[in-house]
Parts: structure tokens; sequence; C-alpha cells
């Protein structure tokens, strides 16, 4: 999404699932793309907006994979993630908030065969949506990708970056 592309009025959410995991820089391109945001702490059950009423939506990381946690509160955001799919609300997922999309769209979480923590060299079928080079990942587990998904960016291990129904889902951190 390009900076001032969205009217103003646009709204977007940010989903956060950790005290020292906030929005930081991307809710300042948020606000300098013109939209409001709010940021919604899901792990503490606090209610999420209908996913109709907002322009974009940007779900955030967390320790350990999305299907490992078991917790209610991962449940209710795989049916919201699901939920803007079917409104056409646009999903930035990154790390967890990756594989979380990747879940709710049909997809998967898997152990993989080993951990990158640190600077890891990702190779791009598509420089321009996600550059080749290092990024920083700490992962310890890749995402089997959506039906229909288009892969913008793996590693040797598996998919780094993916794109479906113009959701994004990026499992380094940018």
């Amino acid at each position: 999404m390009q900076a001032g592309s969205e009217a103003p009025g646009s709204s977007a959410v940010v989903l956060q699932h950790r005290d020292d995991a906030p929005g930081g820089v991307l809710v300042d391109v948020l606000a300098a793309a013109g939209f409001s945001s709010t940021t919604v702490r899901v792990d503490r059950g606090e209610p999420l907006p209908d996913p109709a009423s907002i322009t974009f939506a940007v779900t955030l990381g967390r320790d350990g994979a999305v299907d490992e946690w078991g917790a209610e509160w991962v449940d209710t955001e795989l049916e919201w993630l699901r939920h803007a799919d079917r409104a056409g609300t646009a999903v930035l997922g990154v790390g967890f908030g990756a594989q979380a999309l990747a879940l709710a769209l049909g997809g998967g979480v898997q152990r993989a065969s080993r951990a990158r923590h640190g600077w890891v060299w990702i190779s791009s079928s598509d420089p321009g949506w996600i550059s080749p080079g290092p990024w920083l990942a700490w992962q310890e587990d890749v995402i089997r990708l959506p039906p229909k998904a288009r892969l913008l960016a793996q590693d040797p291990v598996g998919p780094q970056a993916y794109m479906r129904n113009g959701h994004l889902g990026v499992q380094f951190h940018p």
C-alpha cells in the first residue's frame, strides 16, 4: 500500500499480542498514509472491531508458533481474520501474525527443519514487493502457504513472504 493512496478517514486496526511488541513505526506509517488507527490487545481479550468497518489491519508478532498456543484469544483472532478476508479488509501479518493469517486462509504452520535466529538471506520472486537480501528473523517454524497464495520470498527452510486476496504475510521482521 503506497503512502497517501487511501482517502482521509480510512481506519486501521493493529492487533498486538504482547507488551514489548507494539505497532511502533507501523503506526506512524499508517498515520502518514492518512489512516486513523486503533491498537487492540487480542491476547487480553479486548474487543475487535467489525472488519467491514475498517480498511486495513496489521497483526503483529509474539513468541512461539500460532498453533502452539491453544488459547481462546488465538481462535478469536483466526475467526476475525477469516471475517476480514470475507469483508475485503486488507491484512498485513508479521511473524506470528503471518502464521495466523496463513492458518485463517487455509494454510498451516509446522516446525522448521532448523531454527533461524538473526539475519537470514531471503530470495525474492517479486522484488517489487519484497527486496531480496538479509532480513531479521526469529523463527523455529515454517508457514505452509494457503491455497492460491502467491509466494513472494523464501529462505532455504521455507516461505518468508506470501500474498493472497490482497493480504500480505511476512514471516521475517521488516
